[in-house]
């Protein structure tokens, strides 16, 4: 399977993010990875992205400055399109955070992010940018 050329990590805990980093960097599924700490700083990166657009994102929960479901309002509403595939990686068991996120059809994953979780969302991805059959 092709690597993403750039992955976003828009998350407070440079524990979680280093973590992550060597993951897609171990499984070499991405190219490039940018990190932001909070929502805020991840929409001003999508809005003039530097060395690399991201082809997926991977959101916090709860953050400082603007949480992931802050991000996820502005983003969605202020874009009319997107390459990037967003999934909310947090620790939050709380059934109401699931809920918000089935119903903005966004992926939710428990942390810490899993070697074959991190598969699947890449596959999904290039499953999701294919032409339809007969083009």
């Amino acid at each position: 399977m092709a690597p993403l050329e750039c992955v976003l990590l828009i998350d407070d805990n440079d524990i979680t993010n280093f973590l992550h980093r060597e993951l897609l960097g171990e499984t070499a599924l991405a190219r490039n990875v940018v990190v932001r700490t909070n929502g805020r700083s991840g929409l001003e990166y999508l809005d003039n992205p530097t060395g690399c657009v991201p082809y997926l994102v991977l959101l916090d929960v709860h953050m400082p400055v603007m949480d992931g479901f802050d991000f996820l309002d502005r983003y969605l509403t202020s874009r009319q399109e997107s390459f990037a595939t967003i999934v909310l990686l947090t620790t939050s068991y709380n059934p109401r955070d699931r809920d918000r996120a089935t119903q903005a059809g966004i992926p939710y994953l428990i942390k810490p992010l899993q070697e074959k979780d991190l598969q699947a969302l890449v596959k999904h991805y290039h499953d999701s940018r294919l032409p339809p059959a007969g083009i």
